[in-house]
């Protein structure tokens, strides 16, 4: 029981306070990163309105049909040539035709395997809904409605606005 104990205890305890202190300042960001991602999408631009106004992304989200897994390539193409009502419809047929609908709440959970998937592509035709659902994505997980028990953090990439980026074109 030495200074040699001693020392070995203190840097325990030290290591406890640290650990202690760095898990306290992560929930700390979490905290704030929430509370950050629901002000930036919860309200969204109203196209129709006068300059500046947003309405609640609740109020206009209109849940987007979708499909799990790989498609065929004849369907893809078929299904991207399509655009607005017609996608819908089309989507609406295969859904009902033996592919698998999915809700946002399911897209990582595990298959019939049991392999959860790392990463989940939104694809389809311009003016869709794959952007509006993403922000859904993220406001429901800020607002403590989705996926807290799956993700930490979330973080919204949106490729429209990184495509346009300034350091993007610098050679």
């Amino acid at each position: 029981m030495g200074p040699a104990n001693d020392l070995q205890e203190r840097r325990a305890k030290n290591a406890k306070r640290k650990k202690k202190m760095t898990h306290s300042r992560l929930s700390d960001f979490k905290k704030k990163h929430k509370v950050s991602m629901k002000e930036a999408f919860q309200k969204i631009k109203e196209y129709n309105s006068c300059r500046g106004e947003t309405v609640h992304l609740q109020k206009r989200y209109i849940k987007l049909p979708m499909r799990k897994g790989p498609q065929k390539k004849e369907r893809k193409e078929q299904e991207l040539r399509s655009s607005g009502r017609r996608h819908l419809k089309t989507m609406e047929k295969r859904c009902s035709a033996g592919t698998s609908p999915i809700t946002i709440q399911a897209l990582f959970d595990p298959d019939e395997v049991g392999c959860i998937p790392k990463i989940v592509v939104l694809e389809g035709p311009a003016g869709i809904g794959k952007t509006m659902t993403s922000k859904k994505i993220m406001l429901d997980w800020a607002s403590g409605n989705l996926y807290q028990d799956k993700f930490d953090f979330l973080f919204y990439l949106s490729c429209r606005e990184n495509q346009h980026h300034p350091w993007k074109h610098k050679p």
